[in-house]
């Protein structure tokens, strides 16, 4: 917030994890909250780990069908506060990014 003060014009991206284990409904509302009060741009990733890795021993778990729900949610959440959101097939992320107006969103290339 003190970057946005004294820069209004700055932009800041974050990567955030959906669904990542033991997050609560109340974890990903807040996290939602904390986006639309700060104007910040990025991406949801879904929660995936390797076999054998260390994030794999983490519980409990987020279901995929809880993480799909998640996404749906925060795609309309986003629209609603005033961002653009693009969600790609591929890796099945979200990338969201306030809009402005009078300026184009940042086009970005699922690849």
């Amino acid at each position: 917030m003190r970057l946005k003060k004294a820069s209004p014009r700055i932009k800041l991206n974050t990567h955030l994890i959906l669904g990542f284990p033991t997050e609560t409904e109340e974890d990903f509302k807040e996290t939602l909250d904390f986006i639309s009060k700060t104007d910040i741009g990025g991406y949801f990733l879904p929660f995936s780990c390797k076999k054998g890795s260390k994030a794999e021993e983490i519980e409990p778990k987020i279901s995929d069908e809880e993480i799909s729900k998640r996404k749906k949610y925060a795609k309309k959440f986003l629209k609603k506060s005033g961002y653009a959101t693009i969600t790609t097939r591929r890796v099945r992320f979200i990338i969201f990014e306030k809009k402005v107006k009078n300026v184009a969103p940042v086009k970005h290339v699922d690849g």
